[in-house]
């Protein structure tokens, strides 16, 4: 989700008072993976990442006209203008947020050679960019922080 309003390097500010999302949905069934792109979001709500089994959309005209989509109720979203985009590339642990995102169950990992780093949850090696401080494991999914060792 990113705000349009930003700062400019002499201080002043840009306050465009936008909220745009892009939303990310992996599947078992084909496609297996799309995106939503909401532009101008006015309300979003989330309870809980359940698996989610049905959806519904609707257009409120009332007091400006926005696109309401709702996942059992659970997850709903309001904005103004909504697009989609099927990419059966993007499906995996590595998708979520670019595996960058720390979790509170972080578990080390160690570099055992330049560009390859193994998780001290399972034991499997990976190959990544040695900036990468922390990535996710592709075997076991355990969000890891490279070990600094000095």
């Amino acid at each position: 989700m990113i705000n349009r309003g930003f700062v400019h390097k002499n201080k002043s500010m840009d306050m465009s008072h936008q909220f745009d999302a892009r939303i990310l949905f992996q599947t078992q069934w084909d496609p297996i993976a799309f995106e939503l792109l909401c532009i101008n979001v006015s309300h979003l709500s989330a309870t809980g990442p359940e698996e989610f089994s049905g959806s519904s959309g609707k257009v409120i005209q009332v007091p400006e006209t926005l696109i309401e989509l709702s996942l059992d109720g659970e997850f709903t979203v309001q904005c103004k203008k909504l697009f989609y985009k099927l990419c059966p590339e993007k499906y995996g642990n590595l998708e979520h947020l670019g595996s960058e995102i720390p979790s509170c169950n972080m578990v080390c990992a160690t570099l055992i050679e330049p560009g390859w780093r193994q998780c001290s949850n399972c034991s499997e090696a990976w190959q990544i960019e040695d900036y990468r401080k922390i990535s996710t494991c592709p075997k076991c999914n355990t969000v890891t922080e490279l070990e600094v060792i000095t």
